[in-house]
């Protein structure tokens, strides 16, 4: 239907392929529906609970917490000054000099969504491993496979966030896979990147992004 929704169910191999680019013979698949991939990991994800379920949209906001990233640093504050605005929207920003304790604490709480707009960093052995670069360590997968509570959505606004590496033709597993330790984890989905994307770009992204998540966001 042209506007509906396109979920596709993808393994690590097919995930990568850039469905949106899909033509139909008339238009680009991007274009005519909102596709999202519901991927299959390799082992049962842990359950997080589920945050009370009320009105509001929980949202913890991460931005430059290493400090060398002004774009991701304005991005942060106008999405938490948009969220703000709204009367269903309650907001946590942490942003420029964010520690790993600043961000654990936070997590304690029931937040719905952890927006993140900084570093990400990629291990290539072991996808727990992977996480968000903070001022003084790494948020992992791991880390966050161990809270009571988890975002249920998690918004990695960070270059290549959503990449996932290996050959698509040599039968070898993807290597760097940051999605699949979040959802892991317990996350109920992941929205990243999967190439290199410019400030203005993610910033518009994120923007946009809520607006539609959240009535009145930015008007």
């Amino acid at each position: 239907t042209r506007g509906g929704y396109l979920i596709l169910g993808c393994d690590q191999m097919t995930v990568r392929l850039p469905w949106e680019l899909l033509f139909d013979g008339d238009d680009f698949v991007c274009k005519t529906h909102l596709v999202s991939r519901q991927l299959e990991i390799n082992a049962v994800g842990r359950m997080a609970s589920y945050p009370a379920s009320d009105d509001t949209l929980k949202v913890l906001i991460v931005g430059n917490p290493t400090g060398d990233l002004p774009g991701a640093h304005k991005e942060a504050q106008a999405i938490a000054r948009a969220l703000r605005k709204t009367k269903n929207a309650e907001v946590k920003a942490l942003v420029g000099d964010v520690s790993w304790e600043d961000v654990s604490r936070e997590l304690n709480n029931d937040y719905d969504v952890l927006h993140y707009a900084g570093h990400a960093r990629f291990d290539e052995l072991r996808h727990g491993a992977s996480g968000f670069i903070l001022k003084n360590g790494t948020l992992t997968a791991d880390d966050l496979s161990t809270r009571t509570f988890l975002p249920r959505l998690i918004v990695a606004n960070a270059c290549n966030s959503a990449k996932s590496d290996g050959d698509l033709f040599d039968g070898a597993p993807p290597t760097r896979d940051l999605v699949q330790g979040m959802l892991s984890a317990g996350a109920r989905a992941v929205i990243g990147s999967m190439w290199k994307v410019d400030d203005r770009a993610a910033s518009t992204f994120g923007q946009v992004f809520y607006r539609s998540l959240t009535p009145g966001v930015g008007q």
